[in-house]
């Protein structure tokens, strides 16, 4: 059953406008008398509040968990993107403006999406890639560099106007294969 809204009770303010406003940021519409109502308990810290946001996200697609999860990093500029791709569908992408930046939004999204395969791709065409690859293969399972070369190239399988993006995009394709 997918659903297009959600009602959300919450037993606190705070919490309710936590859980809001991440799934405005990814789309999501939250209506007084939605197709769904979930009733949040005990979400005191961040971490519970984007499990609550990931468990709406999953609803509204049908599913209970995603299949595959490919996250994937261009690094070719100094704010690196990074674009979620779950079975197959783009849902998230985001430039972040340091490596500390980075590590948190890959932590968030690990706990928001989950799925029975996660791969996470970095492009490495230059050092600062480089590092950023081994920074994160020390932290995260299944992270896997990828050569850069014409990821940013447009093609009729993507047409994203933002060359970061389409090459982040693309990236994280290359990553599962």
């Amino acid at each position: 059953m997918k659903i297009k809204s959600v009602s959300i009770l919450a037993d606190s303010p705070k919490i309710y406008r936590d859980i809001i406003n991440e799934l405005r940021k990814r789309g999501l519409t939250v209506l007084e008398n939605g197709d769904i109502k979930i009733q949040v308990k005990g979400a005191e810290d961040r971490l519970n509040v984007l499990k609550y946001v990931g468990y709406i996200i999953l609803l509204s697609r049908g599913k209970q968990e995603f299949n595959e999860l490919l996250i994937g990093i261009d690094t070719n500029s100094s704010h690196p993107v990074v674009v979620v791709l779950a079975d197959g569908e783009l849902i998230e992408y985001k430039r972040v403006y340091d490596l500390q930046s980075l590590i948190e939004l890959l932590g968030e999204i690990l706990v928001i999406y989950p799925a029975k395969r996660k791969i996470i791709g970095v492009g490495t065409g230059n050092s600062y890639g480089k590092k950023i690859y081994q920074i994160l293969a020390s932290r995260y399972e299944n992270v896997r560099e990828v050569d850069e070369k014409a990821t940013n190239s447009k093609s009729q399988f993507n047409k994203l106007k933002d060359e970061d993006l389409r090459a982040a995009y693309n990236i994280a394709l290359r990553a599962s294969s």
